[in-house]
Parts: structure tokens; sequence; C-alpha cells
């Protein structure tokens, strides 16, 4: 009797000696679970903070550089005052773009894309502020409009259709625009569109005169805006960046 009664104690005592054991060591990997989650959810909240930091520093970038912007703007209109007054040259901001809109009548005779001593000046006077805000992160577009006459015969040998007549001009006030600034040549660009940007109607003299036309436009380039998006990425819980 004794001895069954011993037994039995003694396989009680090794059940519950298991049983300690087993709770005991999944205590562990419970606690061991439980830190793992913890260390991840810390580490993703870092994560979160920093992000939270770069969307910070971008949207105060951001207003700095638009500040600037609307400084650039409001230093053309100053300097362009009596071509703006006249109707010749138009100035706007459309959130990060700066517009200068050029008459050709100021900057070209009839037909040609040699620029004028007073398209010189004009130009001039526009390459003094652009160069004050420009940097690596935009690029100048230089666009050539027409209006829908077509090309005389007396220029066809010359220009075959307003697209050429538009193309040159854009370029030699691209080159003039580089050679009288400190602005890099690869800091411009230049389109010939010909008559197919209207802003006006060419039904009307007064509609032609504002599609003829020069507009430069500063923006920022494609690449810089890029650059941008890789820094509000976040890298998987538990990773850290190098």
């Amino acid at each position: 009797m004794w001895n069954n009664l011993s037994k039995g104690l003694l396989a009680a005592v090794v059940v519950a000696v298991g049983a300690a054991g087993y709770l005991f060591w999944n205590q562990g990997t419970l606690r061991q679970k439980a830190d793992e989650s913890a260390s991840k959810a810390q580490a993703l909240e870092q994560q979160l903070a920093q992000a939270k930091g770069e969307v910070g520093k971008l949207s105060k970038e951001k207003e700095a550089e638009l500040a600037k912007l609307k400084q650039a703007q409001q230093d053309m209109l100053a300097s362009l005052k009596k071509e703006v007054e006249a109707g010749e040259v138009m100035v706007s901001q459309l959130a990060d773009r700066l517009s200068v809109k050029v008459l050709d009548k100021i900057l070209f005779a009839s037909g040609e894309a040699a620029i004028s001593p007073k398209g010189q000046d004009v130009l001039k006077r526009v390459g003094k502020v652009l160069a004050q805000a420009h940097d690596k992160d935009k690029v100048i577009r230089i666009e050539g409009h027409t209006d829908t006459v077509p090309i005389g015969k007396s220029l066809k040998s010359k220009f075959a259709t307003n697209w050429e007549l538009s193309t040159a001009r854009a370029t030699t006030v691209v080159r003039f625009l580089a050679e009288t600034t400190k602005i890099p040549p690869d800091g411009f660009e230049a389109a010939g569109l010909g008559e197919y940007h209207p802003i006006a109607d060419n039904t009307k003299p007064e509609g032609r005169q504002q599609n003829r036309r020069i507009e430069i436009i500063l923006y920022p380039r494609v690449a810089a805006l890029a650059e941008e998006v890789p820094k509000l990425k976040l890298a998987p819980a538990g990773e850290t960046k190098p």
C-alpha cells in the first residue's frame, strides 16, 4: 500500500515539476516575444518621429522657397514696371513657378530672331532678377510662341514655318541670358512651340499680338522633386537607417 502511495506521490511530483518547467519555459518565450514586439514598436515610433521631422523640415524649406519666389516676382515687377504698365510684359507666380511673358514687338523685328537693342535692355533686367532667384534645383525654360499668320514668302528661306521662327527666337534668348548672367548653361531650356499654345484669340489683331511672345519660366527641376520622395519612406519595423 505504502509502496503504491509512494509511487503515486512520485508521479504527482514529476508531473508537477514538468508542469512548472513548461510554464516557466512558456513564460520565458512569451516574455521574449513581448520584448521583441516592444522593440519593434519603439523602432516604429522612432521612424515615425523621424519622418515627421523630415516632413516638417521639407515644409519649412518649401515655405522659404516660395517666399524667395514671391520676392523674385516683386523684384521683376519693379524692374519692368514701365513695360508692365504698357502691357508689353506680364509677370505672374503660380505655386512654385515664376512666369514672365514678353511680347515679341519689344524683343524682335517682325519675322526676325535677332534681339533688338530695346529687347536686350529688357532681357538684361530680367536676367538680373533670375540670377538672384536661380539655384541648382531650378531650371529656366524659354518658350517661343507665334500667332497663326503664316511666314511671308520673303522669309521662307530663313524660317519655313512659325515653328522654326519660334525655336530660333527661344534659343537666341537662351544664349543671350546665358552670356549676360552667371547662370550656367545647363540651367536653361529652349522650346519653340509655334502657334500651338495661344493665350488669346488669333482671329483678332490684339489677340495675335498677345500670342506672339517669349515666355520665361523659372521652375523646380524634376530631379530635385524626385529627391524629396525617398526622405518620406519608412524602413520596415525593427530596421534602422544607416
